[in-house]
């Protein structure tokens, strides 16, 4: 799953986004919820860099099976003088819809 995060700042900001289900998800025999790894990230100021988060299997399965699931995302950012926020985002990936062929 790619993420675009942007920076409004006059100074660059670095941080980790990790995620996880929003609700409990069948994974393996039980309901639970699946947790994403975390990737570090940093963004120069007024600009945009877009992270990439991988699926677990568990999850890819269900995307492909129901077509969409719903995330929170959480990006812990520290600024220059080491202060630190979090700022947590829901979002829902759907599946990719196979590519159509046109014919002239």
């Amino acid at each position: 799953v790619a993420i675009v995060i942007s920076n409004t700042n006059a100074f660059k900001v670095a941080g980790n986004l990790a995620g996880q289900t929003a609700t409990a998800v069948p994974a393996g025999r039980k309901q639970r919820i699946v947790k994403l790894s975390a990737k570090p990230f940093t963004v120069a100021a007024g600009r945009k860099t877009t992270v990439k988060l991988k699926l677990p299997a568990a999850l890819q399965q269900l995307l492909k099976r129901k077509g969409r699931l719903t995330l929170r995302l959480r990006a812990t950012v520290r600024d220059p003088a080491g202060r630190r926020r979090s700022v947590t985002r829901t979002l829902s990936p759907r599946r990719a819809r196979p590519a159509t062929r046109t014919f002239p």
